[in-house]
């Protein structure tokens, strides 16, 4: 079985030289993340895994595509208490926090990804402690962004703005780009 590391992926190629095959066969693709998370899926050598993790880890960046999806809460009286998220219709993490109220940022995706335009839509939903506020609030909604070659971040950010009211926003490579949203 024979490796091709491509800017997607890894491809598995096979050779069959028997009267009855007539040469290579697709033996199975994997991304990054998925051979990160579950190993080859072909028999490998240990040595030989290990060593092509290394070389991934020190050799995919350049040419490579890189996403960092996270989510940033600036309201200390408010907790994340789910977030439903999707990329390009995936699901990609459903959390469950526990209710510390400190500044924190929670990352939803941290990992190889195509170049081009991609879809985010999400459904977080908060919880406070404070007597005076209503207990829960939702924030659903959608945003395309377009990933170049490098390193690329996304962040969603929670805060309140100046009357004091929580919005949302996103930033893009540290920009803004979105609108803020009334919580």
């Amino acid at each position: 079985m024979e490796l091709e590391i491509e800017s997607s992926g890894l491809r598995y190629i096979g050779t069959d030289w028997s009267c009855q095959s007539g040469g290579a066969y697709f033996g199975g693709f994997q991304t990054f993340d998925e051979f990160f998370r579950n190993g080859p899926i072909n028999d490998m050598p240990e040595e030989i895994a290990t060593e092509l993790r290394n070389h991934l880890k020190t050799n995919r960046m350049p040419g490579g595509s890189r996403l960092l999806l996270s989510h940033l809460n600036t309201v200390t009286d408010l907790f994340m208490w789910r977030a439903y998220v999707h990329l390009d219709d995936k699901p990609l993490r459903i959390s469950v926090d526990d209710d510390s109220l400190a500044e924190r940022e929670i990352v939803f995706f941290d990992g190889a990804i195509d170049t081009g335009e991609h879809e985010i839509s999400f459904l977080l939903v908060f919880k406070s402690k404070k007597e005076d506020e209503p207990s829960q609030w939702r924030v659903k909604g959608e945003f395309n962004f377009l990933v170049k070659l490098g390193m690329n971040k996304v962040q969603l950010k929670t805060f309140r703005d100046t009357e004091d009211r929580i919005m949302l926003s996103y930033e893009e490579n540290s920009s803004k780009k979105g609108a803020s949203t009334e919580i």
